[in-house]
Order: structure tokens, then sequence, then C-alpha cells
């Protein structure tokens, strides 16, 4: 099926895509972070997933020092038009695989990352780097992000489960791509990353989320509170009560229902010279 593919492969980068990739199916069944993902709970017969992968503007990543306004409406806006443009990608896709007689079924880049959870509190969730890796579209670095030759990790990433059999493209890039420079665990100013082990787990997540939700930016205080940072299942339980207290932190995060969500701080995405220089 080599046409197909590369009929595929043509019409996404027409359509958009900055880069396509093909994981053989039976390589993302119960991952170890996400044990009960099954691709044929998307499609019966699943043989394939496939990773679309759409790039940041440059000018709109490293903004973490601006005020809220120009944050929001320069690197929130560019967020939330690249999650559009991916969404009208992978719908496309979809019909495409669908015209020539295969079962398709598109996953969006903000999927949960708990159960019962319906925010993605994380730029690169897990299943899409794992797909985007196993396709050869990159690797996940020390940033736990997927960072690409091309555009390090200042990508945005979806993905597609399907029946057609298409030839996978296979992990190509793992070991070749993250210089582990620690810039990103260097500059993070939670210290959400660690230098002393590895992805994923060289990463807190609650830390993290101290910038992605705006409390770093709001109080000024790069280090969270330890409520914050021990709150169980995560720091989503105390956001409300944060919310409560700080009306700038609600005002930032009412921004997310005028525009759309969005994380709050990028600091890892712009500080990895992946990707950089060629720009």
């Amino acid at each position: 099926m080599a046409d197909l593919k590369e009929e595929l492969i043509e019409f996404a980068k027409t359509i958009g895509a900055a880069k396509i990739g093909i994981a053989d199916a039976s390589l993302i069944k119960n991952p170890p972070q996400e044990q009960d993902f099954d691709p044929e709970n998307y499609v019966d017969g699943a043989k394939c997933a496939i990773s679309i992968c759409v790039a940041f503007p440059e000018d709109a990543v490293g903004l973490d020092d601006e005020d809220d306004f120009t944050f929001c409406t320069s690197f929130g806006s560019s967020y939330v038009t690249l999650k559009r443009q991916i969404d009208t990608i992978g719908a496309k896709l979809v019909k495409f695989l669908e015209e020539k007689g295969y079962k398709a079924k598109y996953i969006g880049p903000e999927l949960p990352f708990d159960k019962g959870c319906q925010i993605c509190g994380l730029l690169h969730p897990y299943i899409h780097k794992l797909i985007a890796t196993i396709a050869g579209l990159g690797e996940e670095g020390m940033s736990n992000l997927l960072v690409t030759p091309e555009y390090g990790p200042r990508v945005l990433l979806a993905s597609i489960i399907t029946d057609a059999p298409l030839e996978p493209d296979g992990p190509k890039l793992v070991g070749k791509v993250c210089r582990k420079c620690n810039a990103c665990v260097e500059e993070c100013p939670t210290g959400a990353l660690s230098e002393e082990n590895y992805p994923p787990y060289n990463f807190e997540r609650n830390r993290c989320f101290w910038g992605y939700f705006g409390g770093m930016r709001v109080t000024e205080v790069d280090t969270p509170p330890l409520d914050w940072i021990n709150a169980k299942p995560s720091a989503l339980s105390v956001l409300p009560k944060y919310k409560e207290q700080n009306p700038r932190l609600k005002e930032l995060l009412d921004w997310d229902e005028a525009i759309g969500n969005f994380p709050k701080c990028t600091r890892c995405m712009s500080v990895c010279p992946v990707g950089a220089e060629e720009e």
C-alpha cells in the first residue's frame, strides 16, 4: 500500500501538516503511562496510528515575561488557532481514509490526561508523544515534550487510529534529537524538571501546573506553595481555591473561556535550541 501512504502524506502536507508519520498500532497498546489505552477501542482491527504535527510560528513562543494581555493575545491566540488547524487537518484525513474504504478515528490534541478529567494540562499528552515517537517524528526530550529536528518542541500533536494497511515509519529518531543540554531543566522556573533522571521520571506535574495555569504569572513567585505541590490527585483539586483568592488568576483563566485553553508558561519550549538555529 505504498501508493496509499504516499498519497496520504502528500495530501496532509497540502492541507497544512508540518510533519506526518505512521506508527504500528500494536506498539501503542497498553503503554506504561496509559496502560488501558487500546487502539481497537477507537477502530476495530486497528493497524496504524497516524501522527500529525503542526508547528508554532517562532515569534509566538518565548513571551513568558510579557504582560498578560500581550501573552494571551499573541501566544494564546496562536495556540488556539493551531488547535483549530490540526483539528481541521485531522477531520480531512479521516474523510480521505474513509473515502478509500477504511475506518479512521481522530484523537485531538487535548485528550484527557486523567480519567474523568476533561481538561488537558500538558502541552504534549503522553499518547500523542508516544505515537509521534514510534512514527518517527521525533523523541521525548528532557523537557518531557516531543522534540522534532525541524521545530524542536514548538509543535502541537494529534493522532488518527485507522485500519488502513499503511507501512509504519518506526522510531527512527530516538536518541538522535534531544541534545541533553538541560537548557529546559535549568530554565524551568517552577523546578518541574530534573537532570537527575530521564523522561518521564524527571518531571513533577504539579510544579509544571503552577506555570501552566498561571499561578507563577499572577503571583510573580516561581516556586509553587506546598499545598499546591502536594495536592492529590493533582493541583487541579486546589486550583478553584486559588482562583477564588486571586482575582488576577481568575481574570487570566477567564481568557481560557474567551479564547480557549492554553498554557500560561512556554519556557521549556522557547529555550530548547533544537530547530532554533535553522529558523
